[in-house]
């Protein structure tokens, strides 16, 4: 999924992905093939960025087996960073949550989403993942568009 997914504010991509909770699956290889044939048969299902390895999809040797070791994760809990801007967004019950900021800052709910889920894995958050975005500067960010 990382190789789809950019910042809603600034476009950057690809996105760091810190994961908190992880959850094996069982995957099909023949399913995996069925993939990789349909989207192109270069022998990987990501065109341009492998979140897996975290790496250009270009530098990668092609392997079914890089592909299913990466679908069999599927991470429950963790952070989606952006590296241009230092956006964060938070991944919880395994989707992806990236509010723009016109949400973000002023949702009530969106705030008290990202407030729980920081209590919840502030321990486990590496240092300066957040620091970027972090929910004081969001707060500070929120006060200063209200006064415009």
């Amino acid at each position: 999924m990382l190789d789809i997914l950019a910042c809603p504010e600034c476009r950057g991509h690809p996105l760091k992905l810190y994961a908190f909770v992880e959850v094996e699956i069982k995957v099909d290889g023949r399913a995996v093939r069925g993939l990789i044939d349909q989207y192109g048969g270069r022998g990987l299902i990501c065109s341009f960025y492998c979140g897996y390895k975290r790496s250009l999809v270009g530098g990668l040797d092609e392997s079914i087996d890089l592909c299913i070791a990466c679908l069999s994760r599927d991470v429950r809990y963790g952070i989606l960073q952006c590296g241009r801007c230092g956006r964060w967004f938070p991944i919880i019950a395994g989707v992806p949550i990236m509010y723009p900021d016109y949400i973000r800052l002023r949702s009530r709910r969106a705030q008290a989403l990202e407030r729980v889920f920081l209590k919840r894995f502030r321990e486990r958050i590496p240092y300066g993942a957040i620091d970027g975005e972090s929910m004081d500067r969001l707060e500070k960010r929120k006060e200063d568009s209200v006064e415009r």
